[in-house]
């Protein structure tokens, strides 16, 4: 729970720029990315979180 409640942020959001989400399910696992293009329009990325499912969330 703590976790959740204070996730780790690898680059902080800019104001004024648009946010870029990334989301992949399969049959075993979930994963999502929250990205942001910087001032050279290379990609950045804010979080990333990932998750194997278990045998009875599949």
């Amino acid at each position: 729970k703590r976790f959740l409640l204070s996730p780790p942020t690898l680059m902080p959001p800019k104001p004024d720029h648009p946010l870029i989400l990334y989301s992949r399910a399969t049959n075993v696992s979930l994963a999502c990315m929250l990205a942001q293009e910087d001032d050279d329009k290379r990609e950045r990325v804010i979080y990333f979180i990932s998750r194997t499912l278990l045998d009875y969330e599949t």
